[in-house]
């Protein structure tokens, strides 16, 4: 009879074992699956912080236009729209040119 117990005793330890095994496989992949939803999170944020860098261009360029100067520009009415043109393409080429290397280097890790 007390063999029989310390039979049971070997297979519950062994179990026991088996599922604190599964357990911390588990977590690992969880861990994992973690750690790649963070970086994903990680390069959205450093494309919005680029979005932002490249609308902070533009608007130091409209800032610098609007400044109180006389420069002769103020007296053009379609000037004002190649000049808006021109800040929007500027910043929308630097937001582009900032992703693509953005790109380049996440593909290379």
């Amino acid at each position: 009879m007390l063999e029989f117990y310390a039979k049971q005793l070997e297979e519950l330890g062994s179990q026991t074992s088996q599922l604190i095994q599964n357990i911390k496989s588990t977590q690992d992949i969880i861990r994992i699956t973690l750690d790649s939803q963070r970086n994903s999170v990680m390069i959205i944020e450093v494309k919005m912080v680029l979005g932002s860098l490249a609308i902070s261009c533009g608007t130091l360029m409209a800032g610098v236009f609007g400044m109180n100067l006389r420069s002769g520009f103020e007296n053009d009415f379609l000037l004002f729209y190649g000049a808006t043109a021109s800040i929007c393409a500027v910043s929308l080429t630097l937001f582009l040119v900032l992703i693509r290397r953005l790109r380049k280097i996440v593909h290379t890790y």
